[in-house]
């Protein structure tokens, strides 16, 4: 009965090893995701500051200049309200990423993984507005330059 039990332990403690090495190897490939949707947004975000530059130009010529054609301070007005949204993207992103750490106790590991790659299509979209935004925005830019 002794070796029975003797057995019947070190079966058990190989069990919860077992489920510690997958717990790890689960955390892991959490951790993996999560850094490459930060990557994505590591990449984007110092561009912010161009974007919210160049909607701020477009304003005040929006605002300085009423010799616009009116199709040129259409392609202006929609320019200004795409940076806009990129930007408030970015912030809404930032303000409910929710790091895998802080969402183990209430969610399985496929759960996690699926938000995790719902945020890195989310990041993904709004690094593509940003980038849009400044080429828009610069082209735009130049443009009203080249008129004076």
């Amino acid at each position: 009965m002794k070796t029975f039990s003797y057995t019947l332990a070190a079966l058990l403690l190989f069990a919860l090893a077992g489920c510690g090495n997958e717990k790890k190897a689960q955390e892991a490939e959490q951790v993996q995701l999560r850094s490459e949707l930060m990557v994505v947004h590591d990449e984007v975000m110092p561009m912010m500051g161009e974007l919210t530059s160049l909607a701020g130009q477009l304003k005040q010529t929006l605002q300085a200049d009423s010799t616009l054609a009116p199709d040129v301070r259409a392609q202006m007005e929609t320019a200004v309200a795409q940076m806009t949204e990129a930007e408030e993207g970015m912030m809404d992103w930032m303000a409910n990423f929710k790091q895998p750490e802080n969402l183990r106790a209430e969610m399985d590991h496929k759960a996690i993984m699926a938000y995790l790659s719902e945020e890195k299509d989310k990041i993904s979209e709004v690094g593509v507005q940003i980038k849009s935004g400044i080429e828009t925005g610069k082209a735009l830019v130049a443009a009203a330059g080249n008129r004076k």
